[in-house]
Formats: C-alpha cells, structure tokens, sequence
C-alpha cells in the first residue's frame, strides 16, 4: 500500500498520540501520556478532540480469521449502468453484509474493492452468487484472489520515519472453538477495542474477571492478534492507494 502525504497539520504530540494508539488501542491513556510526555488528562483531552474532529474512526481488534475457521477473499469490481444514487446502494449492500470486512472505491482500473470472509469455497460461492444476483448487470468486470498473508505495518510515517516497521501476526490455521461469551466479548471489542471496561461489563452482564480472563485467553491462543486504530488519511494530510488495483490490467 502507498500512502501520499498532501499536509500534514497535527502537532508532534497528536502523531505520537495516533502512532501509540495504532500500536495499541487498547493501551491506558496514563500509558500513552507516559510514552509522549503528556498527563492522563491532556491525553484524554487529545484522544477525544481527534474524534470529535474524525481524524480517528474508531479502534478495532485485529483477529485472526484463519483460527476462527474463515479465509479472506478479496474482490476487484469494474461497474456499468451505475449513477450516483445507484453506487451508494450497492455500497450499502456491502456495508451491511457481515461478510465484509474492508471495503473501498478505487480510483484506476477498477471501481470497487471488498474483502469478504468465507469458511470454505462453497461458503463464498454463495456469497458471490448472491453478489451476482443482485448486482451482476452492474458488474462489468471482476477479479477475485485468496489472500494468504497481508503484511501489516505501523505508522512510521506519523513520526516521520520513512521506513515502516512490519508488525509481525501470528497466522495459524488451527481453528479454534469460540463459545457464546467469546462471540459476545469478540463482538463489542472488534468495533470498539478502546471501549471502558465498565462499558464491556454493562453490555454483556459478564463480571470484569471473566472478561479479562476471556479476552487473555483469546489473546495466547491468538485469535486476538492485536487492538490497532482508523485513520481518516485525508484528514492526517494522505491519500491512499493500493498498487493491487492496477495489477490486472492489461
């Protein structure tokens, strides 16, 4: 991935503050103010000013759906026949898909780009049949490719370092049995990995030692790879391209 810096107006405190909290985000904020010089209260302050003015989506929990008995599907669509009003449905279609787990529209080669989980190929034959059904005389053209490994790296950019750091998560392909408390937790944190536990404790009338002993639990068996954070890039002074969106071209 490639990102373009156009401006970047934060102050050196705010970057240390996204790059900490894109490391971890589920780190305390007495952590973060230790790590950049600040008070538990100005970090506080900080975090929530760069929400109230969306330079932080939300935080989210990085998982690994190899374990959890899904693979990773990534599709390219080139569209037809498609109006303003006509691409923000179907861009709706694939928000509210629970399938899906990163979607964009790209500017290049292809329109369109979704990345969708599936137990198996018959699982995502499905899917993309309905896919077809629903939208296939808007769809011109389509590549789909399995992704066995997607390198992540941190923020280094933030810091202004030009060289990113790989951040090295554990793949393993041994499923692992999630119980209904599991699915509960796993449901709250994968949106909102920052959430109090206060907040966890009300949402899922389960007591604070069972949830830390259930989210460590996920966290040694890896499926829980890590707690990271969503940047709005335009707001950080980038734009973002994805070099695979040109790849298939002729």
């Amino acid at each position: 991935k490639l990102l373009i810096c156009l401006n970047m107006q934060l102050n050196i405190k705010d970057q240390k503050i996204l790059y900490h909290l894109d490391i971890n985000s589920r780190q305390s904020s007495s952590q973060i103010a230790r790590k950049v010089g600040l008070s538990k209260e100005s970090v506080n302050y900080r975090i929530n000013n760069l929400i109230k003015n969306n330079v932080i989506n939300y935080f989210y929990t990085v998982l690994n759906t190899l374990q959890m008995g899904y693979s990773h599907y990534k599709i390219y669509f080139k569209l037809q026949n498609v109006d303003t009003k006509k691409e923000n449905e179907i861009l709706d279609y694939f928000i509210k898909n629970q399938r899906c787990i990163w979607l964009g529209t790209i500017s290049g080669n292809w329109d369109l780009g979704v990345s969708l989980l599936a137990k198996n190929p018959i699982d995502f034959g499905k899917i993309f049949q309905k896919i077809l059904n629903d939208y296939g005389k808007n769809i011109l053209e389509k590549n789909i490719s399995i992704i066995e490994r997607a390198p992540t790296f941190n923020r280094s950019y933030l810091l202004g370092e030009s060289v990113p750091i790989e951040l090295e998560y554990e793949e393993k392909e041994e499923k692992k049995e999630l119980d209904k408390i599991d699915k509960k937790i796993l449901s709250i944190i994968s949106i909102n990995a920052r959430i109090p536990i206060i907040d966890l404790i009300n949402k899922t009338n389960l007591t604070r030692d069972i949830i830390a002993y259930r989210i460590k639990k996920m966290q040694r068996e890896k499926i829980i790879q890590g707690y990271r954070t969503s940047f709005n890039l335009e707001k950080l002074g980038y734009s973002y391209e994805d070099p695979e969106a040109y790849e298939f071209a002729d």
